[in-house]
């Protein structure tokens, strides 16, 4: 994260180079390079994106005339604004506080309290990656399908076999270990015989699972992988030459089965087929070693509960909740007394970065009221945003199925209500109806139940910019569709409200005034846009 975000660093200093002097270095043995003035891209001899914020020379026209800029003036194209999406709004949550340069920032589906969003997110490679590795690993029983290498249940073709599951990069492995069938009340105890002590369930070096009723089970313990010398030798064609060498390897492991019939218990303690990974071969007969390092944790105890909290502290110098704070309401020296405004996207049921930790972004930031309760609604805008099931995000727990708002209804039917069929099925509420105001025939056609009245300058701040003049962050929640969606995206003219649209027209601006107007007029989800502050496209 931190070395992401010095690399965005070194990118703004290299644009404050394009001041109309500086050239790119003709590398030898090159062809002529077309537009050698730095930053300028379309050949006509001025740099076109950024530069200093005060021209320090003259910038001359290369075809004669009056010189572009003047030593002296203002540079008009020197601002620099941090936007993002997914993993670029979170990097996009730090920039702003430590880059002096940046005027303004918009994160949009970022997220902040990072372990949060490994624990929460639904995005495969992440559940992979994160969770394999904490409760992994494992091994498991099921119908093993030797030609796609996989577990495939049900299907022709397969055998009842017992598997590793370990965590490959960012995606999950079924390792075929020995033929076992198992039946229910069967008992199956793993144990990692190099760490084996009396206190082994205590140290998650021993576990035991049971079979249930379906035949399934499924038992880890903490072990540690091999340690590989890996030497690639480059190649051309065909591909790299790699050779893997085995310096020590993981932990011996040990599976016993105890039949509930009380036949002989059985042991497994070396591989029963040929296994791959990462680039060693386990061979039928070797002795049944670790391929990776797992930590063995259940789910929901206190020892798994303890490892996230220290994660967190560990990740916590570079996460956006240790940097929101300092955007504008608690400035770092670097900054020089110049805030930077910020909004904070975050996409109604969000389940990739999930929405509640880009929620959790702006409670840092500030731009969430945890205690002063709202006129309208009796208690502080964080607490109806909890209670409407926003900051939770889940829309398949299907929250409103009864068709009259649900464990949500603490907040009342006169802030929320829907028919019955408008909160079947995987539907969440609309905090902010961006996109619907029937007075004025706006209406995405979502048939959501909605907040009333909607959240949107609850949730946002003033912030005084370093000339005197105000400007607002705010924390956006906008409702993409009844089940959430992760992000927006390009224009959509065909929704009967393009919310697509309408935030990148919302963010456009504000950006172009550097956050002192912040719109929620409908007119901006249109194509063209016919609101009054944006200028027509061009012919």
């Amino acid at each position: 994260m931190r070395q992401s975000v010095v690399d965005w660093m070194m990118l703004v200093r290299i644009l404050r180079t394009f001041d109309g002097t500086n050239r790119i270095t003709q590398p030898a043995g090159t062809s002529t390079i077309a537009f050698p003035v730095a930053g300028d891209f379309n050949g006509d001899g001025k740099p076109d994106v950024a530069g200093p914020v005060v021209w320090p020379v003259d910038v001359p026209n290369p075809a004669g005339g009056p010189a572009f800029f003047r030593a002296g003036n203002p540079n008009p194209g020197s601002d620099l604004f941090a936007f993002g999406v997914s993993l670029g709004g979170i990097l996009a949550g730090v920039l702003p506080a430590v880059e002096p340069a940046v005027d303004a920032a918009a994160t949009v589906s970022g997220g902040a309290g990072l372990s949060d969003v490994a624990l929460r997110s639904q995005l495969a490679p992440v559940v992979s990656s994160v969770m394999l590795g904490r409760l992994g690993p494992f091994f498991a029983n099921c119908d093993y399908d030797f030609a796609a290498q996989r577990c495939a249940p049900g299907q022709a073709g397969t055998a009842p076999t017992l598997v590793l599951v370990v965590q490959d990069l960012n995606r999950e492995r079924e390792l075929p270990i020995a033929p076992l069938a198992l039946a229910p009340g069967d008992r199956v105890t793993l144990t990692n015989v190099d760490h084996d002590s009396a206190t082994c369930q205590r140290d998650h070096a021993c576990a035991t699972a049971t079979v249930d009723a379906n035949g399934k089970m499924r038992v880890a313990v903490t072990a540690d992988g091999p340690l590989l010398s890996v030497h690639r030798v480059p190649q051309v064609n065909p591909p790299d030459q790699v050779t893997t060498t085995v310096l020590q390897p993981g932990n011996r492991l040990r599976v016993s089965v105890l039949r509930s019939t009380g036949n002989e218990p059985q042991n497994i303690d070396s591989f029963g087929f040929p296994v791959a990974f990462f680039g060693v071969t386990y061979r039928p007969g070797d002795p049944l070693t670790a391929p990776a390092a797992g930590w063995g944790y259940e789910r929901n105890t206190p020892d798994f509960r303890r490892l996230v909290a220290l994660s967190q502290a560990i990740l916590e110098p570079g996460d956006p909740v240790s940097y929101a704070p300092h955007w504008s309401a608690d400035l770092l020296p670097v900054r020089n007394g110049a805030p930077a405004p910020a909004l904070v996207i975050g996409t109604v049921g969000d389940d990739v970065v999930p929405v509640g930790t880009a929620i959790a972004m702006a409670r840092a930031a500030g731009l969430v009221e945890m205690t002063q309760p709202d006129p309208a609604y009796g208690i502080p805008p964080d607490q109806v945003l909890i209670r409407a099931g926003v900051v939770e995000g889940t829309a398949n727990l299907q929250r409103l199925a009864d068709g009259t708002a649900g464990p949500l209804a603490a907040l009342g039917p006169q802030h929320l209500s829907c028919s019955a069929s408008d909160c079947s099925g995987n539907v969440l509420v609309d905090p902010t109806s961006y996109g619907f105001d029937p007075a004025n025939a706006v209406n995405d056609g979502l048939n959501a139940p909605r907040l009333n009245p909607p959240l949107r300058g609850q949730l946002a701040r003033p912030v005084t910019l370093a000339d005197g003049s105000k400007a607002s962050s705010a924390l956006l929640l906008p409702y993409m569709s009844r089940g959430g969606q992760h992000g927006f995206k390009n224009p959509q003219p065909g929704k009967p409200f393009d919310m697509d649209q309408f935030l990148a027209n919302l963010i456009g601006r504000w950006f172009e005034t550097r956050g002192r107007e912040l719109h929620f007029e409908p007119c901006q989800a249109k194509e063209p846009p016919d609101c009054a502050w944006i200028p027509a496209p061009p012919p």
